[in-house]
């Protein structure tokens, strides 16, 4: 009987000890709410080339991604933790040549958040669709970085946001005046 109650209080202890300090919602929240890749990013999805233009990179805390940039259509995707500051991620990237849609291109990646939670570097490969059904296999790696976009209080406005009307964005400039030329007087008739 003893023995039972001090089984009994060891196990409270126990469930006392693992469960202190985390709510019921803490236990069950999957590791990637609270992971630091979660956020928005500027990212230079190419760093060995200098003239891609730089893409936001958005990604939520169920898993999902979404790559957008000036010159492409957009990509989702997903990812996973895979430590403290790892995460791999799949991203589908739509492809297409001169007749159109191929398929999608897919890009898999390693990524690395800083310690501060301030920048990001990845390695990744891209898997290139052809038109027979195929693909190229994965190509690569290349590396990408990225900085976070953090939140800024709005400042003091320095004008309105309304743009110019087409006639106020061009001031009318005066032509010089043409001086007439003197026509030549027509001969007369014989």
């Amino acid at each position: 009987m003893r023995r039972q109650a001090l089984l009994a209080v060891a196990v409270s202890a126990m469930l006392f000890v693992f469960t202190a300090g985390a709510s019921a919602t803490e236990r069950q929240r999957p590791m990637w709410q609270a992971h630091p890749l979660v956020g928005t990013w500027i990212v230079d999805a190419n760093t060995d080339d200098t003239q891609d233009p730089p893409a936001l990179l958005s990604i939520a805390a169920d898993g999902t991604l979404r790559l957008t940039d000036c010159c492409n259509a957009p990509a989702a995707g997903v990812w996973a933790p895979s430590s403290i500051r790892t995460a791999d991620a799949t991203l589908l990237l739509p492809w297409s040549d001169e007749d159109g849609f191929v398929g999608f291109n897919t890009v898999r990646a390693d990524v690395v958040v800083s310690a501060d939670g301030g920048s990001l570097t990845a390695t990744y490969t891209m898997d290139i669709p052809d038109r027979a059904g195929g693909s190229s296999g994965q190509l690569g790696p290349a590396s990408a970085t990225g900085v976070r976009v953090l939140v800024e209080p709005m400042g003091t406005p320095i004008g309105p946001l309304t743009a110019p009307t087409p006639e106020e964005a061009t001031v009318p400039q005066e032509e010089p005046a043409l001086e007439e030329e003197a026509s030549p007087e027509p001969a007369p008739e014989a």
